[in-house]
């Protein structure tokens, strides 16, 4: 076992796939991503002191595309420890639907809704459409459903397709549906948006994921860290002193850890094909982030 990396020796000498896929699943915990997760955690489960009269509202998770909201939403629907109740230690479910084209009418969206949550449990099949019934008598079942599989949240990714202006209506009618459900399940719902202001009531909860900046010493301090943390889990026997390179690197990813993350994947796969044995300046270059491609494009 290599101590410094944590590998086992087959890690070095696995296929070229292998290696890349492994650094592709690493996940690395960071300031910023905690702050969010702890306050969803708020959110979830009441936490914080809430007006119990109050209905509470949605969770709004705002930031710029490649901070890291994506991997915020598998983290969620992946760490079952975030579901245990302190109380009865019982493990919740989450359930997560992407934001549909705007539609004209809220029994629509329900129609929608609907097929979302019976498809992510596995209810349905995916090309299946919704049981016959009225909107209402699908509503039942979709709450028994919901109920009995423990549904604690909902996740709402992509929402931002919904708060464009001249969807102001859609997005209304959207809000109107989602409500209408919550209210009949207690469940809560979080809404995933890049840069665009929701639309939102005094009852919601709106964060904002910031990325990290030069010349704020915490800023700078914690993405050293997360990019220490990084180049302990590269793939090769040899060393690989990016943190070198930090200020180029924050720099050139505007402080995104998403972004570090495709370039550093990129990189590693660049490396791998051409039978290089580490990440060095040159390969950062070629790479760099400002025409970043997507993982699925990395092939060997």
């Amino acid at each position: 076992m290599d101590q410094k990396l944590g590998y086992s020796d087959e890690m070095y000498v696995g296929s070229k796939e292998e290696r890349l896929r492994h650094f592709n699943n690493v996940n690395v915990d960071h300031y910023h991503q905690s702050v969010i997760y702890e306050s969803i955690l708020d959110f979830v489960f009441k936490r914080k002191k809430y007006n119990t009269e109050e209905k509470v509202g949605f969770y709004h998770l705002i930031g710029d595309t490649g901070v890291g909201k994506s991997h915020m939403e598998n983290l969620i629907r992946n760490d079952q420890t975030l579901y245990e109740n302190e109380s009865s230690c019982e493990c919740y479910a989450v359930l997560s639907i992407h934001s549909p084209v705007p539609l004209s009418t809220k029994n629509e969206y329900l129609r929608y809704i609907y097929k979302s949550i019976l498809f992510d449990l596995k209810l349905i099949p995916d090309n299946q459409e919704l049981p016959k019934g009225t909107i209402e008598s699908i509503g039942v079942r979709v709450k028994d459903a919901l109920v009995e599989n423990k549904v604690k949240l909902i996740i709402l990714d992509e929402a931002d397709n919904l708060w464009k202006m001249e969807n102001y209506k859609s997005s209304s009618l959207l809000r109107i549906a989602l409500e209408y459900l919550l209210d009949q399940t207690q469940i809560k719902l979080v809404l995933i948006s890049s840069n665009r202001m929701p639309v939102t009531t005094l009852r919601d909860e709106i964060h904002f994921y910031p990325s990290y900046k030069l010349n704020n010493k915490r800023d700078e301090r914690n993405f050293q860290e997360v990019l220490t943390t990084f180049q302990s889990k590269l793939p090769f026997r040899e060393n690989c002193n990016l943190i070198n390179y930090w200020e180029y690197i924050l720099e050139k990813t505007d402080g995104r850890i998403g972004v570090l993350k495709k370039w550093l994947t990129l990189c590693v796969g660049d490396a791998l094909l051409n039978n290089k044995n580490h990440i060095d300046y040159a390969l950062l270059q070629k790479n760099e982030p400002n025409s970043i491609r997507e993982i699925k494009d990395i092939h060997i």
